[in-house]
């Protein structure tokens, strides 16, 4: 299939898309890692033994008594919920959003890091600087109109400069 140029471009991913999938594959890893040590007398510690013959007693009266289908439905359920995350992540990149309000001015740039200044009136007040998480985008603080942490702190008495 070849792209639209027209099209707006995809969205690169939920963030830290780098952290979403090693988890995720770690979560499938460990699921199934356990299985093995499970036959063979882990875990040793009493309370450990009294929770592991608890599970093994649930899934005895339960429709997975024996173990290959306890197995076929523990990768089934990890089979369905990587392909959920998946769905999600490309959800994700196909949504239409696109940022509309407008960069403040720019009081120092160095490299893509920027320090934004939101006031709107250069009169004497209180400076804030603030610093989003590593985790989310900067502009996390000004949504959009109407939806802006940053723009309504403006409107009072402090003058809110934003790192990106």
């Amino acid at each position: 299939m070849i792209p639209d140029p027209l099209a707006p471009p995809l969205r690169r991913g939920p963030r830290p898309l780098l952290l979403h999938l090693p988890l995720a594959m770690l979560r499938s890893t460990a699921s199934t890692a356990v299985l093995p040590s499970s036959r063979h007398g882990w875990p040793k510690s009493s309370a450990g033994r009294a929770e592991a013959e608890r599970i093994a007693a649930a899934l005895a009266a339960s429709r997975e008594a024996t173990e290959p289908e306890f197995v076929r439905a523990l990768l089934a359920r990890l089979g369905r919920e990587d392909r959920e995350l998946i769905a999600g992540i490309a959800a994700y990149r196909r949504h239409p959003y696109r940022r509309i309000l407008p960069d403040p001015p720019v009081l120092w740039q160095e490299g893509e890091s920027r320090l934004l200044d939101y006031a709107t009136a250069r009169r004497a007040r209180p400076t804030v600087l603030f610093v989003p998480s590593l985790v989310n985008r900067a502009h996390v603080l000004d949504l959009a109109p109407g939806h802006s942490f940053l723009r309504f702190l403006a409107a009072q008495v402090i003058r809110p400069l934003l790192l990106d």
